[in-house]
């Protein structure tokens, strides 16, 4: 266990895992340049945020856009719903 004191006198221990969410990423380590100056948690933060908007997006194109057999055009989701389909 590791005892991480604060500037304000409060502490908490904590054990090697949970120590490394809160390690300051930097390139002189070996990181990534992008994780440069953020902890192990923003990190994960930021990864599932853009893994959820990428998600979304792929969602957003297969249920949103049809193709119209008849003129070749495209319309959205709302179009069909409009139109009884």
């Amino acid at each position: 266990m590791f005892k991480i004191v604060y500037q304000d006198g409060s502490w908490q221990e904590l054990d090697l895992e949970e120590l490394h969410q809160y390690m300051v990423r930097s390139v002189k380590k070996g990181d990534h340049v992008d994780e440069e100056g953020r902890t192990a948690q923003e990190v994960y933060q930021i990864l599932t945020f853009a893994a959820m908007l990428q998600e979304v997006e792929l969602q957003r194109e297969k249920s949103h856009v049809f193709a119209d057999s008849k003129s070749g055009g495209l319309y959205t989701y709302d179009s069909f719903k409009a139109n009884g389909v």
